[in-house]
């Protein structure tokens, strides 16, 4: 939410850069000798945004885009990761393609601290790292070392480098330059110079001068307000919102939000605003914590986040388990049987045991159904569907001693009443059988000319035909 600056400035550089590169290549244009590329740098507060925006972009353009924690970092041959992990984790992401990985953004996080103070020149993890950093930002050849011996090479002359960081304490830098530029003049604040950090405050946080000057697109994303928050709150699909409303339904318990809730949240929120985003979280955890504690123990399957349970949560539960107890009969078990199977299989591994167990084909996604929703093992499918055949059979057993008629289920209306079965397992096998013979009445088979009846999948979907057919052979 917010943000509308640094929304504009990123996306005027990620698309011009591409569009650039786009023409080029269409035009057949030899790249122009030292030209400075756009990489970029966003300063902001942790939660402002800084790698949402790019995340969002990237994906919007449809480049690949790889993440690289800069705190990390240190000069190549020591302990620690070094710069060109991030060129391997890019070429992950796009299945080890080249061509499209370096076409790639890189996004250093944490560049802040990289920064190393005045007079420091043995720190492997700061100024070194600065240095790497300018030769893959201007455009170089990487040589990417494999455990195999077959090294492989990666131009990042066309990648686009982003730059992100908190910079604490860049702000006191700031204010001491502008302090020292207004002592002893009259200034009113509307001449005051701006709080905007220049470059000379960035090389004094301990910033190489010709690291910065390869990154020319310094944004400054703005402190979320109470606004924002309320904003981030309400998105349809926020996961903080989301995830612990599934959190509660795990327990059989609807969480549901009112509008005052929300606006409340936003306000405790507000109070951790160096946080940005990430306060909303913050808050959502501690208002709801104890409610998923203790709930889940009572017969409470609603709870409603309003204004008043936001202000006073342990007031509010407190009222709650007064009038739903706690329960002491509950089981020992927090994970069910049924839960295991869910919990180990997916449809398509629960599928393929199926398969390899010899069920029929037409039977796998019924039987999946069955298995999943009613927590059986795969090898105990067979057995189950093994024991409806033998319920089959003695059905056609007892027709023939009840009727007199030898009747038989051909094997493809086998796997109709099988499926039927496995999707309605208390409806018991003669229920769906006794639908199917239901017209073979005294009198019809009074009618029929044969003692042997054969039942395929078109008489079980229309059982009066069966009649009709077997009554009009004999007519013929």
């Amino acid at each position: 939410m917010g943000q509308e600056e640094a929304k504009r400035v990123v996306s005027r550089v990620i698309c011009t850069h591409y569009r650039r590169l786009q023409y080029d290549q269409v035009q057949r244009l030899e790249p122009l000798q030292k030209e400075p590329k756009p990489n970029l740098m966003l300063i902001g507060d942790p939660g402002s945004g800084k790698t949402l925006i790019l995340e969002t972009a990237a994906r919007i353009i449809g480049v690949p885009f790889a993440i690289q924690d800069a705190s990390v970092l240190t000069e190549s041959g020591y302990v620690g990761d070094d710069v060109n992990d991030v060129f391997r984790a890019l070429l992950m992401k796009v299945d080890k393609n080249f061509a499209l990985a370096e076409m790639g953004i890189v996004y250093f996080d944490e560049i802040d601290k990289l920064a190393t103070p005045p007079g420091n020149y043995r720190d492997i993890g700061g100024k070194s790292v600065q240095q790497e950093l300018l030769r893959v930002m201007e455009g170089a050849s990487i040589s990417l070392y494999t455990h195999g011996g077959n090294d492989q090479t990666i131009n990042t002359r066309n990648m686009l480098f982003v730059m992100s960081g908190a910079f604490d304490g860049l702000q006191e830098i700031v204010r001491d330059r502008v302090d020292k530029k207004i002592i002893g003049f009259s200034v009113t604040i509307e001449e005051a110079p701006s709080l905007i950090p220049i470059t000379q405050d960035l090389v004094k946080y301990g910033f190489d001068p010709q690291f910065l000057a390869r990154v020319p697109n310094v944004v400054y994303l703005e402190k979320l307000t109470e606004e924002h928050l309320r904003q981030i709150l309400h998105l349809p699909k926020y996961a903080g919102i989301a995830g612990r409303q599934r959190n509660f339904a795990a327990y059989g318990i609807d969480l549901n939000f009112t509008e005052d809730g929300l606006n409340a949240l936003a306000r405790k929120a507000a109070a951790y605003a160096h946080l940005g985003g990430r306060a909303v979280n913050r808050v959502l955890e501690e208002t709801l914590t104890d409610f998923l504690y203790h709930l889940p123990s009572t017969e409470i399957r609603e709870v409603e986040v309003n204004e008043a349970l936001v202000n006073h949560p342990a007031e509010t539960l407190s009222q709650m388990l007064k009038q739903y107890p706690v329960k002491t009969d509950l089981p020992n078990k927090i994970i069910t049987e049924t839960e295991k199977i869910r919990i180990t299989y997916t449809p398509e591994t629960y599928s393929h045991r199926l398969t390899e167990a010899g069920i029929s084909p037409l039977l796998i996604d019924a039987s999946v159904h069955y298995g999943l929703k009613y927590g059986c093992d795969p090898e105990e499918i067979p057995e189950i569907i093994q024991r409806w055949e033998v319920d089959i059979d003695d059905y056609q057993s007892g027709a023939e001693s009840s009727w007199g008629i030898k009747l038989i289920f051909l094997p493809d209306a086998r796997k109709e009443i099988l499926r039927e079965k496995l999707g309605i397992p208390s409806r018991e096998i003669s229920t769906i059988l006794d639908r199917c013979t239901k017209h073979l009445t005294p009198d019809a088979l009074q009618h029929l000319n044969t003692r042997e009846v054969q039942i395929n999948t078109e008489y079980l979907r229309n059982p009066q035909q069966l009649v009709i057919d077997l009554t009009r052979t004999r007519t013929e």
